[in-house]
């Protein structure tokens, strides 16, 4: 389809270009970072602490609520590289976390085979994600871009991510940041449905961002699939 065609296009080009504000997985030396999300796909529980100005180290939970899924793990977030210029940043990250998937509830999937959404009451798999992410930013414009592999009971799926967005003016220093912007989501459809399906689902959320100090909010709303997308964060 036309749309679903646009879609992959756009998707594809927030994966090279990519700008970022201030929910960077790597922090300041000794930086503490606490965030909690809930959007279309699941609820997110990290936090972490970055003792190098290189990489961090915390927990990553996650609950995919339509699947009756949930993930408890230790995340890894890795600075691959990053490059300065006179007016913007760009960052390249290495993320990954490695833990527990805990099904719950009632689930009956298929022929009971291997699939992300699990089949029985209290089953345990071990498994994670590993992924890359670029970002950027200037006080005015980004975009930004997350591609995650996952992996569980012998199911792999890629989960891509990315933003466009623009700030209405530019704020000073210490003062409000706003940003209006759009997230484009591809998202293998056994992370929405207890199904083995792992074409993608692709989705738009326009949300606002708002930042101050050391705290992150956002809040936007997902059209394919009708629910909210909240998102707080901050830096200790």
């Amino acid at each position: 389809m036309l749309y679903q065609g646009f879609f992959r296009a756009t998707l594809m080009l927030l994966c090279f270009y990519t700008f970022q504000a201030n929910a960077r997985p790597v922090s300041y030396v000794g930086g503490k970072t606490a965030m909690v999300e809930t959007n279309a796909v699941m609820d997110v529980v990290n936090a972490h602490y970055t003792p190098s100005r290189n990489y961090s180290i915390g927990y990553y939970g996650a609950n995919f609520r339509n699947i009756n899924t949930a993930f408890n793990g230790v995340g890894f977030n890795y600075l691959l590289k990053r490059i300065n210029t006179s007016d913007a940043q760009f960052n390249f990250y290495f993320e990954s976390a490695i833990g527990n998937f805990t099904k719950y509830g009632n689930q009956v999937v298929g022929n009971n085979t291997d699939n992300f959404g699990g089949i029985s009451d209290g089953k345990n798999n071990l498994g994670g994600f590993a992924g890359v992410a670029f970002d950027g930013e200037n006080r005015r414009f980004y975009v930004s871009s997350e591609s995650m592999a996952w992996h569980e009971n012998g199911m792999h799926m890629l989960k891509h991510s990315g933003r466009l967005g623009i700030a209405p003016y530019v704020a000073e220093y210490g003062g409000l940041h706003t940003w209006f912007m759009v997230q484009l989501d591809a998202v293998p459809k056994a992370m929405f449905e207890q199904a083995t399906d792992t074409s993608y689902v692709y989705t738009a959320t326009p949300l606002l961002r708002f930042f101050h100090d050391v705290y992150l909010f956002e809040v936007g709303y997902n059209i394919q699939r009708q629910g909210p997308l909240v998102h707080f964060m901050v830096r200790m």
